[in-house]
């Protein structure tokens, strides 16, 4: 007997019920019926293409909605027992609405096992409850991505629509050159229409409206349905009606929806920072050093001299001989685009460079999406604030995706720091006996044992320590605060102590450290974005350089 996997799905009572029928109509156990409709469904599935597939319109809408702990919930658990692999193929063919993950907060977690037994079981055996009678059952992915995106038009905010409606203008006028705030702002657009978004009990709420208007179970939902799925220009035109319609975003989206949007902007910036990152990364010669301006959150990245790039070819295998540096953590290979990128190489005749091999192995346990932020974490010049970066100019990037003088005298970016744990530094011999207790003396007068009130910052600075080398990191709970001791690293990046002979253990260990650092100042900045949501700024504080509508004309 194959190998079987068993897991668990919450589904609708209704759903339950759908199940036994077919179970009862088989003459097979619950367990069976559910395994054959399953199976029948994901072949069903991957013989479509992508945008033909079918959801339920239950995972359109997120019905039931996720409620608070202490409320009874809706659906029922429903176990699993599939064949090896079935759940993975599964997951791979059901619908995820843009912005959802598979680990993530509850108004932003994506169920396609669900959707794909919900879905398997409605082609089988029609069901209903309260709140689904009278839609259409069933739609394809496309359809259900038009009625999201028309959700998302009736409940966008004025950050996102800032970002939006100044792009609408520039892509009006297009013809001539644009500018690298013009640029930006295009980039920003399209991922707010293709991969960034909040999701919320509001947004959700807007969606089965619109369902229940579009997508009713007759004869006039199905030709709707098929309306969402072409998305022609009656579509697109209600979908700018409905983004400028003329209500606040208290209505639109709820309390909360201004700082949602705010940090979906912030995000959106973030991406193309990353993009153009990456492509940056892919054009490094290594014959000089070069660096790079990240905008979002603000600060340099430097790529050493004789750290060049190689990218294999989409289509093709990685070559025998990178393969093998690869195995021996002598480069890092990642995936992009369909192209592997092998970084870093010495330029000209090909080769490894020495001492990568710390950075190289503990690159090798982290997920591939993540091998970016890694890169990006080592390579950043730490104690050099993004005006020294540009005062310098040397190998400075600006490709119409850096940053401009202008642009650091508007934006006041802080100067970023690598702290480390002030017994870390001990024990690397950094700091002595006497400076690491004056540094865990003061950190227990500053917190403690105090709890985190209602207004304190997720994600603090630094607070004062006994000397400009030493500081008080605050890292707060739900309910709770701790201070810990830290002492501020004087030199660059993590990838300079490969050239100065600093030892494997401390570089390896350095290089996790700037990665925790950047994705703390990451999430600080993004924490930051959500506050700055609620401050009525002009729609000029959220574009590219302060873009104001004049500019646009």
């Amino acid at each position: 007997m194959a190998a079987v996997r068993e897991t668990n799905v919450r589904v609708l009572p209704c759903v339950l019920n759908a199940l036994d029928r077919i179970a009862l109509r088989r003459g097979v156990s619950r367990d069976e019926a559910v395994r054959q409709v399953l199976a029948e469904h994901i072949a069903a599935q991957e013989a479509r293409d992508p945008e033909d597939r079918l959801t339920h319109i239950a995972t359109v809408l997120r019905h039931p909605l996720p409620g608070p702990r202490n409320r009874e919930r809706a659906d029922q658990p429903l176990r699993l027992r599939l064949p090896e692999g079935m759940a993975d193929r599964a997951r791979a063919v059901s619908l995820r609405l843009p912005g959802q993950h598979p680990r993530a907060h509850k108004d932003y977690v994506a169920r396609p096992l669900t959707d794909a037994v919900v879905t398997a079981i409605a082609v089988q055996e029609r069901f209903t409850d309260p709140f689904l009678d009278g839609l259409l059952p069933v739609l394809r992915h496309n359809a259900a991505l038009g009625l999201w995106q028309l959700a998302v038009a009736e409940t966008i905010t004025k950050p996102e629509l800032a970002i939006q409606g100044a792009a609408e203008y520039v892509r009006a006028r297009m013809g001539g050159t644009l500018t690298p705030d013009e640029r930006r702002l295009l980039l920003m657009s399209e991922q707010l229409d293709d991969e960034v978004f909040w999701h919320a009990e509001s947004r959700f709420t807007a969606a089965t409206q619109l369902a229940r208007v579009l997508l009713t179970d007759d004869d006039s939902g199905a030709a709707k349905e098929k309306w969402l799925y072409e998305q022609g220009n009656d579509w697109h035109e209600w979908r700018l009606d409905l983004r400028h319609a003329d209500h606040g975003s208290q209505q639109r989206g709820g309390w909360e929806a201004d700082g949602r949007g705010s940090t979906a902007v912030w995000r959106a910036g973030r991406n193309v920072d990353l993009q153009d990152f990456t492509d940056w990364l892919r054009t490094l010669d290594g014959r000089t050093p070069r660096t790079r301006i990240m905008r979002a959150p603000g600060w340099s990245v430097r790529a050493p001299a004789g750290w060049a790039t190689h990218v294999v070819p989409r289509g093709q295998e990685l070559p025998e001989r990178f393969a093998q540096w690869a195995a021996r953590d002598q480069v890092l290979v990642w995936p992009v685009d369909g192209r592997q990128i092998v970084w870093p190489v010495r330029p000209g005749r090909t080769r490894p460079v020495p001492g990568i091999e710390p950075l190289a192995a503990l690159a090798r346990t982290l997920r591939p999406q993540e091998v970016l932020e890694f890169v990006e974490a080592i390579l950043i010049e730490w104690g050099t604030s993004v005006t020294d970066a540009v005062d310098a100019s040397i190998g400075l990037d600006d490709d119409g995706s850096g940053a401009s003088n202008e642009l650091v005298a508007e934006f006041d970016f802080p100067t970023p720091y690598l702290w480390l744990p002030v017994d870390k530094a001990f024990d690397f011999g950094f700091i002595d006996a006497g400076q690491r207790r004056a540094a865990m003396a003061a950190a227990y007068e500053q917190a403690p044992h105090r709890t985190r009130t209602a207004g304190e910052r997720i994600v603090s600075e630094p607070g004062p320590g006994p000397d400009r080398d030493f500081t008080v990191l605050i890292t707060r709970r739900r309910k709770s605060r701790t201070a810990k001791p830290v002492w501020r690293w004087p030199r660059g990046s993590v990838a300079e102590e490969v050239f100065a002979g600093t030892s494997p253990e401390i570089v390896s260990w350095l290089a996790d450290r700037s990665l925790w650092m950047a994705r703390r100042m990451v999430f600080g900045a993004m924490e930051q974005a959500w506050h700055d949501g609620f401050d009525h700024y002009a729609a000029s504080y959220w574009r590219p350089g302060g873009l104001a509508d004049t500019d646009l004309v």
